[in-house]
């Protein structure tokens, strides 16, 4: 109750948490029509319109883009046209995979030690399904190794050019020098039909733990 009912503002620098009276009765829409924030110069918490709304109408806020669980959980409602709703699908290695010694010394072993969980979503286009297709074309490779190390060195490669980069821009260097297979494009035909072929079977899986149908829910 309390989750559904607070702001994350900032008050004279400092981050914080705060109860709004009445701006917690706003509905949620997307895209936003209204910002907020505390203001220090008012002593308050103001919400401004973005775009105009006409006398009469009802003023929203925007929750953000949240799947419909958390909506639920969180705020008690579902939003039936939500593009970004998740599914959780666990990626796992095959214990019996003649390849797992060398794909697990290329990855953070205490990372990745049993595979990694993704919440994808319906748009193909989202960075997280191009993650999730990447992993899952390592996770499915079966041919020589040799190509998965070269795979690895083109991206370590590529990391080490932006390092340079941002170091050239700022002082600042916020990236991971390790690899986690975020960025294999299509191997071979056949790792990406082993590929797909594993992923049906990845989201059979999902979908068992549901047996209810949608009307029956």
């Amino acid at each position: 109750m309390v989750a559904s009912r607070i702001f994350g503002i900032q008050i004279e620098g400092f981050k914080t948490d705060g109860f709004c009276c009445y701006a917690d009765m706003l509905n949620h829409k997307r895209p936003r029509q209204t910002s907020w924030q505390y203001v220090d110069e008012q002593e308050g918490f103001v919400i401004e319109a973005i775009e105009d709304i006409a006398r009469g109408e009802q003023v929203y806020d925007s929750y953000g883009r949240k799947c419909n669980s958390r909506f639920l959980l969180n705020y008690g409602f579902h939003n039936p046209n939500n593009d970004a709703n998740e599914v959780p699908i666990d990626l796992y290695f095959n214990p019996e995979d003649p390849l797992l010694p060398q794909k697990l010394d290329m990855l953070d072993e205490t990372k990745f030690k049993k595979g990694q969980r993704f919440r994808v979503l319906a748009d193909f286009m989202e960075p997280i399904m191009h993650n999730f297709m990447s992993f899952a074309r390592f996770v499915t490779f079966d041919d020589n190794v040799t190509i998965l190390y070269q795979i690895k060195g083109q991206a370590m490669e590529a990391l080490a050019r932006q390092r340079q980069a941002r170091q050239e821009d700022s002082d600042s260097d916020d990236l991971d020098d390790r690899f986690e297979a975020k960025d294999i494009k299509p191997i071979s035909i056949d790792n990406e039909r082993k590929t797909l072929q594993a992923i049906r079977t990845y989201c059979v899986s999902a979908l068992n733990k549901y047996p209810e149908t949608w009307e029956q829910d």
